[in-house]
């Protein structure tokens, strides 16, 4: 697979080296924008999405 790195910069990067991770699709703040909503995991907490 091909892939391009921020530069624009093309690689070729083995299909055993490719990985999905989840990704976070947007960030909820109260009225405020005071908070924001974070998900407790056991070690800490995290954007909704986030792995």
């Amino acid at each position: 697979m091909q892939c391009k790195d921020f530069h624009g910069e093309v690689h070729d990067i083995p299909d055993n080296k490719i990985r999905t991770r989840a990704s976070i699709y947007g960030i909820i703040f109260n009225e405020d924008k005071t908070k924001v909503l974070l998900v407790k995991h056991f070690d800490g907490y995290d954007y909704l999405g986030a792995a």
